[in-house]
């Protein structure tokens, strides 16, 4: 096919103009058809590598627990409780909030996941699980940063305290705000991309884990 090409090229001295709209019609057709395919395709990839380093948080989560019998909350040696951990160390790179949602659920204290899951450094302070008697047994993961989209991911810790016990942690949400970079999920919420008083939105597309009452469940 391609000698005949060849060919057929060398024997033409040059195209028609009809020849030529024929060719860029074809190539224009080919272009619409394949860029909408192609960009699923990436769109898939980078959701599953989301998907896939949200379920590693969540098990080197499980492994600092099974440890230390604590989820990774403490502020330092003092115990007091940070109530989100984010993925990367900008917080510029904070998912955006849907406009029902206040930043960050509206809590305040927030540390580095590596703090608590790469290096006993819980809020600044170095050793501070291991000077408590802790057997930190780390690192329980390497170093995460931002999802497929250039977003920190984000753990909700204050549900690993907040009404709930060690062994019964309630909506410790592990999310990602997706391709939007937009966290669409309630801080209460059982469902991806809902609040409490809502149903689920299927127009979101917040990719995350529910670590729920002291069990783990896969939210699709």
């Amino acid at each position: 096919m391609l000698h005949i090409l060849r060919s057929w090229l060398k024997d033409k001295k040059a195209f028609t103009l009809v020849e030529v709209a024929t060719v860029v019609a074809i190539v224009a057709t080919l272009a619409l058809t394949i860029a909408p395919i192609a960009q699923e395709k990436i769109l898939q990839s980078k959701t599953i590598k989301s998907e896939s380093q949200i379920m590693n948080l969540a098990t080197a989560i499980a492994s600092f627990f099974q440890d230390t019998g604590q989820f990774p909350t403490w502020k330092g040696n003092q115990k007091n409780f940070f109530e989100v951990l984010r993925s990367g160390s900008d917080a510029t790179l904070d998912p955006k909030f849907s406009s029902g949602l206040s930043s960050l659920w509206g809590l305040t204290k927030v540390d580095h996941i590596s703090n608590h899951l790469l290096i006993d450094k819980p809020g600044g302070e170095a050793n501070a699980y291991k000077t408590a008697k802790l057997d930190w047994r780390g690192p329980y993961i390497g170093d995460v940063g931002t999802d497929p989209w250039g977003r920190n991911y984000l753990v909700i810790a204050k549900g690993f305290f907040d009404a709930g016990t060690n062994t019964s942690p309630i909506f410790a949400w592990i999310l990602s705000g997706g391709p939007n970079e937009t966290v669409e999920t309630d801080i209460k919420s059982q469902k991806l991309n809902s609040t409490p008083a809502e149903n689920l939105s299927t127009k979101s597309d917040d990719v995350g884990f529910l670590l729920f009452t002291a069990t783990s469940t896969l939210v699709d």
